[in-house]
């Protein structure tokens, strides 16, 4: 017996693109939408496509997926992002190795970005991330760049490959790395280690150094390059987000009243 699967997708304000994603996953048992209140058509879309759409208050990236997960019917989990694209050999990899007793209970699949228009070959296209997994397993709780939690457990692997989206034009990637950098900037003021212009100028070098060099963006021609210094400047902003609230902080406390009060 082949056993249900759950294709799990978390959205908010996606109508541009939660309609193919959808489209892409019609052989699936079910399509769980956990939207965190969209203002667009991304509900009334993701019904039309078949898909159940449950309303939840954003908890951060790792407590969505978990949340979905606790909404699923599936013996095994799909997570997919809505600005991903289930490519036809990938579809039939799942589907193959589903139906043949799997020997792993979590699969890692390969995310190829997508960047103006063509597949990138090397930076984060070199990535496998562990999206196929029985629905028994969770996610931790970061609020952006969250990890299926597998413990010492091994996965497998499944042939074919995600497409990521992400960058449908740079507007978009820039207001994208708006909204992660501010998660970030907490995240990193979160661990109390102090934070400097080198700091950050040094972290977005190095970023942009090991996508470009160490995993071989630069292969990828003039797209490669582009998106290699996106990457310094997403992390470059992170941390400079994270010096702006620690200084606003600083000068909030000087300006404190209380802090001039005589002890009685």
């Amino acid at each position: 017996m082949v056993p249900m699967l759950s294709a799990l997708i978390i959205t908010k304000n996606e109508e541009d693109v939660i309609g193919q994603c959808l489209d892409l996953l019609q052989w699936a048992d079910e399509c769980v939408v956990i939207d965190s209140g969209s203002t667009d058509a991304t509900c009334e879309i993701a019904r039309a496509h078949g898909a159940r759409v449950i309303h939840n208050d954003w908890p951060g990236y790792g407590a969505q997926r978990n949340f979905g997960g606790e909404q699923c019917r599936g013996d095994w989990i799909l997570a997919v992002d809505a600005d991903e694209e289930i490519t036809p050999g990938l579809s039939k990899a799942i589907q193959d190795t589903l139906s043949s007793d799997p020997e792993y209970e979590v699969f890692k699949i390969q995310r190829v970005e997508v960047l103006f228009g063509k597949q990138l070959r090397f930076g984060a296209s070199l990535h496998y991330l562990p999206r196929l997994y029985r629905s028994h397993f969770g996610w931790d709780n970061r609020p952006v760049h969250e990890s299926l939690l597998l413990s010492n457990y091994s996965a497998g692997r499944i042939p074919g490959v995600l497409l990521h989206h992400s960058h449908r034009d740079l507007d978009q990637r820039m207001r994208k790395h708006n909204r992660y950098s501010t998660i970030k900037a907490e995240m990193i003021n979160a661990t109390r280690r102090p934070v400097s212009l080198a700091t950050a100028v040094a972290h977005g070098l190095a970023a942009f150094g090991r996508c470009l060099l160490l995993k071989g963006a630069i292969l990828d021609g003039w797209r490669g390059i582009v998106y290699a210094m996106m990457a310094g400047h997403a992390t470059l902003l992170a941390y400079a987000k994270a010096i702006e609230s620690n200084m606003r902080a600083e000068q909030a406390d000087r300006h404190d009243p209380s802090r001039d009060e005589p002890n009685l």
